[in-house]
């Protein structure tokens, strides 16, 4: 099941996510191919189209409660920000309000070019930051380059990317880590139990509190 909070006052309006305990089975099975899926741009992983699609309804009908005018701000963990992505994609797309600052946490890549730039067109008076800790493996598939050579699989972030160590420091992403992170995940076929680890929303919290 899909899972998320709306609540809010005149000040702000939050539209939180939750994380999923399978998420590695959510990125290796066969959900995570990719398709044009309305109203989105670009290719959509199918498995969070669908787990976005199964709970819209409950959104609109959760934020028209809401006060009039109050800044909207998206976020999500792990799959959660998977969907804090293509909700704020949807809302934008078809004329709710526009988010004003969307924030994943460790979240996996959810869409193709297409998807990644027409977001950043979409975007562009929302900022987006897209938050990693240490070297959380989630942040790092799928896999950007492609399986087996197949540009339909390929897949892209969105949003800027800030890094955030044990113990809270605030960081550049790293192409160093993450060639490392997704060498080593490959070479243990995904088992590698520290990059696991760090995907974990407590050790998100924990490092976000400690900066």
């Amino acid at each position: 099941p899909t899972f998320g909070y709306v609540g809010g006052q005149s000040e702000a309006t939050v539209l939180a996510f939750r994380w999923t305990d399978a998420i590695l089975d959510w990125l290796t099975n066969l959900s995570i191919r990719q398709k044009s899926w309305k109203p989105y741009p670009g290719r959509i992983h199918v498995g969070f189209a669908q787990a976005m699609d199964s709970v819209w309804d409950a959104v609109v009908s959760a934020l028209a409660k809401m006060p009039s005018g109050s800044p909207l701000y998206v976020t999500g963990h792990s799959l959660g920000g998977a969907l804090a992505l293509l909700a704020a994609s949807r809302l934008s797309n078809d004329g709710f309000v526009v988010p004003k600052t969307i924030f994943t946490f460790g979240c996996p890549r959810v869409g193709d070019l297409d998807w990644a730039g027409a977001c950043s067109s979409r975007f562009v008076n929302s900022p987006c930051f897209r938050v990693v800790h240490a070297r959380d493996i989630v942040a790092h598939v799928p896999l950007e380059s492609g399986i087996l050579g197949l540009s339909y699989f390929a897949y892209k972030h969105v949003g800027l990317p800030v890094g955030v160590t044990d113990d809270g420091a605030i960081t550049e992403m790293w192409n160093g880590v993450k060639a490392e992170v997704v060498a080593r995940a490959t070479e243990l076929g995904g088992a590698w139990p520290e990059s696991l680890a760090d995907h974990a929303v407590e050790k998100y919290i924990t490092a976000l509190e400690a900066g």
